[in-house]
């Protein structure tokens, strides 16, 4: 008996909340029932003057009476306000003109159902979510033609788009922002094979562009600047536009997809995965961005005839495997503010601008690479950034093969330098780099000074004419010499570059090699110098100091105890501080000598 009592109580407590439930419901707004499409535009006339009388909105419930489907045909053009909305039963669906509903958050349908036949269908407000299947059924998805569905739900201005089916097309043009929800594909389609990369580097950017038009049949067209948010699919398609750009804050998943005069750009938070990519961007832009975002593209041909190739900045992270990146008007490869490319075994070739170029810290590596024939350099490193090009060919550029300044590095490990147009390799204001094992010949800036360290910087070498790589090469061939420090600082030589701490201003503390006096003359190559007579004679006077001579501050020692070095005061370029000659006769005599204007002056040190 208790439990029974229990359970009436139970019951009537349930009907009272639903009866509360739908009193509620019912003072919030006014259920209606339309019959046909006719009928719902009356309601709707008087839905309006209802709201502006008394605020009641207006719930209309679209039902199924018969036969496949229940069309409610509207004859002319309606406008649906905020405080009306839609509940559609499956197979009922609006039907003939062209209708304005405030936002797809005002209807209710299920996720794959049909609710517009043949009605144009817009929103007011962009709240909400949209999918192709309330246009059309895809009664076999990747095969059923969904073109159509598509384009109505990309027009319509939500700015929320349900993909969760394979939806085949071959036209569609996207307008604005979208987020894109769901694990389905926009899938396109093609005819024969994909062109050659031969064959696109052999015409222009129109003829590219006929070439792709004749393999895709699936075309995506951008209006506009289109910001995609969210996760999209998208196989086998041309997207194109007039200088628009593809702006990704989402995720891009793509198979076999192609860009025409349209820039490619991975925001902060994006994330792209591309596999087969070509990209003839001949509008005033980058072909691909990745500002803060991170894109890892397979099998990518880029020319960029308005701009650069590929560009990172603020973070961003470019993956591009088995890339051919040519004819671009400006830099092949930028990266800037911390960004990263990675393009091993890449093709930069023939790019107004340098081949690959890296500013104000991140890296570059480009290991295996082929850098030819561009107008800049093959491969610049400046303020605080780092590259790597191991066993990469660096040939043919119009500047430099290597240009290093501002703390950049550049690791050419078993690089081939050569046919450059200026030095193989120039190094400046504290950069550094590494060209051990590398191949430099003659054939760099018209077969002058091939390698240059300046303004501190530090080269980390073979030694040319000696190594193999450099065998063609002579010691004058560098600057300063091989396994030498000028008044700067700047080294080239087998030492790490990073143990120079005991190299500043030009004193290297190191032993150094001796020099040995000729005609009066001696060439100092250190800044701890040991120096020898002529001919080992048991004495030789010793005039004057080569002007050509790297330190000019530097310690001048004896180099044997049998024979005896005189620095002669006033004869030649040398004048000593006590107006006599100096005589280093034992090992154990020096004399400090500093160089001032057009003479050295030298003072005993014993």
């Amino acid at each position: 008996m208790k439990l029974l009592k229990i359970i009436i109580i139970g019951l009537i407590v349930f009907m009272s909340a639903s009866l509360s439930w739908g009193k509620t419901f019912e003072q919030s707004g006014l259920i209606l029932y339309p019959s046909t499409g006719t009928e719902l535009l009356a309601m709707h006339t008087k839905a309006v003057a209802r709201y502006a009388a008394d605020g009641t909105t207006t719930h209309y419930k679209l039902i199924h009476t018969s036969g496949a489907s229940t069309p409610y045909e509207v004859s002319s053009a309606v406008t649906f306000e905020d405080y009306e909305s839609f509940e559609f039963e499956p197979r009922a669906m609006l039907s003939g003109g062209t209708v304005a509903i405030y936002s797809p958050a005002n209807i209710k349908a299920g996720s794959t159902q049909q609710i517009f036949d043949g009605a144009t269908v817009t929103f007011t407000e962009s709240g909400g979510c949209v999918s192709p299947n309330m246009w059309g059924t895809n009664t076999t998805p990747g095969t059923t033609d969904m073109t159509d569905e598509i384009n109505y739900a990309l027009a319509a201005s939500a700015n929320i788009m349900l993909i969760d089916d394979e939806y085949l097309f071959t036209d569609i043009t996207l307008v604005g922002d979208y987020n894109f929800l769901g694990t389905g594909f926009l899938v396109g389609s093609t005819t024969g094979s994909a062109p050659l990369a031969s064959v696109l580097k052999a015409t222009d950017s129109s003829g590219r562009l006929v070439l792709m038009e004749a393999y895709y049949n699936s075309v995506i067209t951008l209006s506009s600047d289109i910001d995609m948010q969210g996760k999209l699919r998208i196989n086998d398609a041309l997207i194109k536009s007039s200088n628009k750009s593809f702006d990704v804050e989402g995720v891009l998943i793509s198979d076999n997809i192609s860009m025409h005069s349209t820039s490619l750009n991975i925001r902060l938070g994006g994330d792209a995965h591309i596999t087969t990519y070509f990209s003839n961007c001949d509008s005033n832009n980058t072909a691909l961005y990745c500002q803060g975002g991170m894109a890892e593209i397979e099998n990518a041909i880029v020319v960029a005839s308005g701009g650069r190739g590929g560009m990172c900045y603020n973070g961003g992270v470019l993956r591009i495997s088995e890339a051919e990146i040519y004819d671009c008007s400006s830099d092949g490869l930028y990266v800037l503010y911390g960004g990263s490319i990675i393009a091993d075994n890449a093709i930069v070739d023939g790019n107004g601008g340098n081949g690959a170029v890296i500013n104000y810290g991140g890296s570059i590596q480009i290991n295996g690479a082929t850098i030819n024939g561009n107008t800049g350099s093959g491969v610049v490193s400046e303020s605080n950034g780092t590259i790597y090009a191991i066993n990469s060919e660096i040939t043919s550029n119009t500047l430099s093969g290597i240009f290093t300044t501002f703390g950049g590095f550049v690791n050419a490990n078993g690089a081939i330098i050569t046919g450059n147009g200026s030095y193989a390799l120039d190094c400046r204001l504290n950069s550094s780099a590494n060209i051990i094992n590398a191949v430099i010949d003659l054939t760099n800036n018209s077969g002058d000074l091939q390698v240059r360290a300046l303004q501190g910087g530090n080269i980390y070498s073979d030694e040319p004419g000696v190594d193999s790589g450099l065998t063609s090469l002579a010691s004058d061939d560098f600057k300063p010499l091989w396994n030498q420090t000028d008044t700067a600082g700047s080294f080239i030589g087998e030492a790490d570059p990073q143990e120079f701490t005991n190299r500043l201003g030009g004193l290297d503390l190191d032993e150094g090699s001796t020099a040995r006096i000729d005609a009066g003359i001696v060439l100092i190559t250190s800044s701890n110098q040991k120096i020898d007579t002529e001919s080992s004679t048991a004495t030789d006077d010793l005039d004057s100091i080569d002007t050509d001579s790297v330190p000019v501050f530097f310690f001048l020692k004896a180099a044997s105890t049998t024979r005896t070095t005189v620095i002669k005061h006033g004869t030649g370029n040398i004048y000593t501080t006590t107006g006599s000659d100096i005589s280093l006769d034992n090992t154990e005599k020096a004399a400090l000598i500093y160089y001032v204007g057009t003479r050295y002056l030298a003072m005993p040190m014993f």
